[in-house]
């Protein structure tokens, strides 16, 4: 209880809801100022810190922003951090050009979630957890691991795969 959840897509405020459900304080970015707006208005007021951040994740100037409310409270990083990104271009979030969503490539969809891991590992908390949510993706007939290419990302920038969860979504 009262540590920091952290989120770089917001979306429609799944992570931010069950960090407050847990008491747990929580930051959140999200590229759409109309996400931010929503998930705000639907957090308990003072139940728990929380800040939600309009900006791109992959951008170390949103990350300053992050750096700033981490100045202002007890704790100068973050506990856990949980990414739930686009499957790629399966669905289009937005029309903005530096939404994951809108990559034109898996080569151009890696390289920008890698720049939001290295924004999310300077302020994760030493020997604390990130984890990756994410879907694979089926394409020209041809399955495309996004969770395994998203694992090596985060691998290559230094960090120990603990686990793989595989949550079967039939029905």
């Amino acid at each position: 209880k009262n540590e920091i959840v952290f989120d770089p897509f917001l979306g429609s405020g799944t992570t931010a809801y069950e960090a407050e459900s847990l008491n747990r304080d929580f930051i959140g970015i999200d590229i759409q100022k109309k996400l931010i707006n929503h998930v705000g208005k639907n957090i308990e007021p003072k139940k728990n810190f929380s800040e939600l951040i309009v900006g791109d994740s992959k951008r170390t100037e949103t990350f300053e922003k992050v750096k700033g409310v981490l100045k202002n409270y007890e704790k100068k990083s973050v506990q856990l951090a949980i990414l739930h990104p686009p499957y790629a271009d399966i669905i289009k979030f937005s029309d903005l050009e530096d939404d994951l969503s809108n990559s034109k490539s898996l080569k151009e969809f890696l390289e920008k979630f890698s720049e939001v891991l290295k924004n999310t590992i300077d302020i994760l908390e030493d020997a604390r957890y990130l984890a990756i949510v994410i879907g694979d993706k089926y394409s020209a007939g041809k399955w495309i691991p996004l969770g395994f290419y998203c694992m090596n990302e985060a691998q290559a920038l230094g960090l120990t795969l603990k686990s793989v969860i595989i949550k079967n979504m039939a029905g």
